[in-house]
């Protein structure tokens, strides 16, 4: 920034305000008073209020942006004034010189560009022939292979464009760049050893001795981009996981509103029926009506289960009554009945205390490993062994399966372990995941309690 204040003062410039979202005026030159204009908007012509900010927009956009607007330089006069404005220390900033003198971009472009775009981060400047070839390499911190000076002279720079990127790029030299103002796009070059990594350019066309040439500035992005695409991709994955766990439930409702249909309405319209017969038959032999009573008996203990059964699946009792170990061991046996997988567990000899939230969540997610276990990996051994140490409680649950596929690991369609990590990240916990094909896969949680 040091640049740009050196720019203000080396460039005749007359005016300077910094202020904040509410376009608070922070600070600004010595010959406008701060304290009287406490806000920006009341320097532009009130109908231009609303491109100006616009203008404040395409500002935090693209960082920078240059504007003609009707300022008061004073209580009585407007006058058209061109007005470079950029962010400044987390605020904005917007500057002009002398209202009677036009801003060339070329006088600008050093300071702006350089330092208060750029800020820190890697740039290509140079100039390129209409036949793509890099004629002049004006500034570069690159520090990339295949993009030192000496490699890049007289290269053409088409060859470094990712294939999937290049007509974009062509485009965008032939057609935008023919507008009087700067143009930006993003695309891909290619890098050391088939690496790709994004890039941001801006260009503008120029004349140089009676030759049409373009004035480029690559920026690299790469990190920013990655961690946009990582935020997409994020968020791409949670619509999925939302739409699966709105499916689960609907099944879950349906499988449990046909077990309820079909067990426990059909032990109580048997129930009725007895009773009906008894209530017909008041005068039946004693014999008769015990052995009808212990039929009625059996009935009522087999729907006792049944519901018992339906409560444990949507919430095993022994987890409130017993804890969170209790309910990991009830639920290995009962895996190991279901499945005839063979279970071996080792588990902590007491129970600690643990907040609800993470008690349910961890036994969640040792539910889905369990279920991923049965469904996809051919298991014939399960391994489980929890330790507690220092606070921080691990579970680590192993198999000796068919492995997965690391394509499938890191997929947005897998959706059982994204529901895992997502659970684990909401008690503030990890979830870690290894696999060899053919051996087996291990999942670990760590969560702190």
């Amino acid at each position: 920034m040091r640049e740009l204040l050196k720019y203000i003062n080396d460039n005749s410039i007359d005016f300077y305000v910094v202020f904040n979202d509410k376009f608070e005026v922070m600070r600004s030159s010595n010959n406008i008073d701060s304290k009287k204009i406490r806000n920006i908007k009341s320097l532009i012509w009130l109908e231009e209020i609303g491109r100006f900010e616009q203008f404040i927009k395409n500002i935090k956009r693209e960082r920078w942006s240059v504007g003609q607007f009707e300022v008061s330089l004073n209580e009585k006069t407007y006058q058209s004034i061109q007005i470079i404005g950029t962010t400044f220390e987390g605020n904005f900033l917007i500057f002009w010189g002398n209202p009677n003198k036009i801003i060339e971009e070329t006088e600008i472009k050093k300071s702006i560009l350089d330092e208060a775009l750029y800020q820190s981060k890697p740039i290509l400047e140079f100039l390129l022939d209409e036949n793509y070839t890099i004629i002049e390499i004006i500034k570069n911190s690159f520090h990339r292979e295949h993009y030192k000076n000496s490699s890049m002279a007289n290269k053409n720079y088409s060859e470094l464009v990712d294939g999937q990127d290049l007509d974009e790029m062509k485009i965008f030299h032939q057609k935008i760049v023919e507008n009087k103002i700067i143009q930006k796009l993003e695309y891909r070059l290619k890098g050391f050893e088939d690496e790709i990594f994004w890039v941001e350019e801006y260009a503008k066309k120029i004349e140089k001795n009676d030759k049409t040439y373009y004035h480029c500035l690559v920026l690299d992005i790469d990190k920013e981009k990655q961690q946009i695409l990582s935020l997409i991709n994020e968020k791409d994955q949670a619509l999925h996981l939302a739409n699966h766990l709105e499916r689960t439930r609907e099944q879950e409702r349906k499988d449990m509103a046909r077990e309820i249909h079909d067990e426990i309405g059909h032990a109580l319209t048997s129930l009725k029926l007895d009773m009906n017969l008894l209530i017909k038959k008041r005068f039946m032999r004693e014999e008769m009506l015990i052995s009808r009573l212990n039929d009625m008996m059996k009935h009522i203990e087999q729907t006792i289960k049944t519901v018992q059964q339906i409560s444990a699946q949507l919430r095993p009792s022994i987890l409130d009554h017993f804890g969170l170990i209790a309910a990991l061991e009830w639920q290995a046996k009962e895996f190991q009945r279901q499945t005839t997988i063979r279970c071996k567990y080792s588990l902590p000899d007491e129970d600690v205390e643990i907040p609800e939230n993470k008690t349910i969540a961890i036994f969640r997610i040792f539910q889905e490993v369990l279920t991923n276990i049965a469904r996809h990996s051919q298991a014939t051994r399960v391994d489980i062994n929890m330790t507690i140490e220092n606070n921080i409680l691990e579970l680590q649950v192993s198999d000796n399966g068919i492995g997965i596929k690391k394509e499938y690991i890191n997929s947005p369609t897998s959706l059982g372990l994204i529901g895992m990590q997502e659970r684990a990240k909401l008690i503030g916990g990890r979830l870690n995941l290894s696999s060899v094909i053919n051996v087996g896969t291990t999942i670990s949680l760590n969560v702190a309690i």
